[in-house]
């Protein structure tokens, strides 16, 4: 696919997030102005025009946020960029998930009605996979199903129970909703996260602790996939 020369937009849902980027533009420049309450971070990475968002916590925020996004700067893609915590007991702080898929799993229905995974673009995954491989964290990508929830996974039991149900690699707050903004404007999306915590009774002090490098690093590795797009 030849990706037109549109900007390429990002959604992180903190500001903190957002420092992640603050090395990574392109002669240092870039600008930033509000609108309804959002803020946007245009300029150039990799030679490329990108724009962020800092949509703020959840669902709600995120989904709002991202049709912003492409109703102000018609982005040629969507990429969900933070931190995250483990749901995959194998996956260690500081690992990076690339999404094949996402859903909420904080969605609940008397009626029975399942959800389906919203499966994020191929071409978008593969040349992230492609970037990472001139990372020196290369050995830490990981990729699945990355699911959502307006609620914090606090609890080995909980994350136990999410990683029976749904075999996820992580969890966090914004992916599914972006995703299905993404997906009802016909545009390309994928979610890059940094495992922040484990997700288990401690993950407040582990979030605090390695929110800055691990955020860094899901920079880097969305710049890396920037460079990528031709």
């Amino acid at each position: 696919m030849t990706w037109d020369k549109k900007p390429i937009g990002i959604v992180c849902a903190l500001a903190r997030e957002v420092e992640g980027f603050h090395n990574l533009w392109d002669k240092g420049q870039y600008q930033t102005f509000t609108i309804k309450g959002r803020n946007f971070y245009p300029g150039f990475m990799a030679g490329r025009e990108t724009v962020i968002v800092e949509s703020g916590w959840g669902k709600v925020r995120a989904a709002s946020a991202t049709q912003l996004l492409l109703d102000q700067f018609s982005p040629a893609a969507i990429i969900n960029v933070g931190v995250a915590g483990a749901i995959n007991p194998e996956r260690e702080i500081g690992d990076i998930i690339f999404s094949e898929a996402t859903l909420e799993y904080d969605f609940h229905s008397n009626e029975e009605v399942g959800q389906k995974p919203k499966k994020a673009d191929k071409n978008l995954l593969q040349l992230a996979l492609k970037a990472s491989l001139s990372s020196s964290y290369q050995s830490q990508i990981f990729t699945g199903l990355i699911i959502s929830g307006d609620q914090d996974i606090n609890s080995r039991e909980k994350k136990q129970f999410l990683w029976e149900k749904y075999k996820a690699q992580c969890g966090e707050w914004e992916g599914a909703a972006i995703a299905t903004v993404a997906r009802i404007n016909n545009i390309p999306w994928l979610i890059i996260r940094a495992i922040s915590d484990l997700a288990e009774e401690n993950f407040a002090s582990e979030f605090e602790n390695h929110l800055a490098l691990v955020a860094r690093n899901s920079a880097d590795t969305a710049v890396r996939l920037l460079n990528e797009l031709d």
